[in-house]
């Protein structure tokens, strides 16, 4: 599945290259429509590849990629209409996508960014949906408070101190 799976992200970078823009330089629907496929194949690889391990961050690493590519479409539209509501809302929604995979990447440098970049967002005003960005916040803040305490919240190994039986009956 694994070999299907990368088989299918470079097909789509294939296909992204071809129809990235129209003959008048503007980049085409179907390319967004892509690199947002493309984006979710390589956060499912990353995924299934380990999260910690170097081959999962490297598919992340292009899952952020494409997010960042999707809202830079997005933010030059808004730049020549800033008062259309759907495309403001298109935009938050695509700066929270790239928050949320570096948040899902388990990587402390990404989570940190992630941290840092939320904060940002809420601090401004007319955000559309602040709920998912507090929410993805509060988690955030979570792990950083058990990081500052010296725990790693995502141990490569662990070993079990007693069965669920036991926790139950204590």
């Amino acid at each position: 599945v694994q070999g299907k799976l990368e088989e299918a992200v470079d097909n789509l970078v294939k296909a992204i290259k071809f129809t990235e823009e129209d003959e008048k330089g503007q980049r085409t629907g179907f390319a967004l429509d892509a690199r947002t496929r493309l984006a979710e194949l390589c956060q499912e690889i990353g995924r299934k590849r380990g999260r910690q391990t170097p081959k999962g961050l490297e598919y992340y690493r292009k899952a952020v990629e494409q997010r960042i590519e999707i809202n830079l479409y997005y933010d030059a539209l808004l730049r020549r209409d800033r008062e259309n509501k759907e495309l403001r809302a298109k935009y938050y929604e695509t700066l929270y996508d790239i928050y949320y995979v570096q948040y899902d990447s388990r990587d402390q440098d990404y989570m940190k960014n992630a941290l840092r970049n939320v904060r940002i967002v809420l601090a401004m005003p007319n955000v559309p949906n602040k709920k998912a960005f507090k929410s993805l916040l509060a988690d955030l803040e979570s792990l950083e408070w058990i990081r500052e305490r010296g725990i790693d919240p995502y141990p490569a190994r662990c070993r079990r101190t007693h069965t669920t039986r036991e926790a139950i009956d204590v």
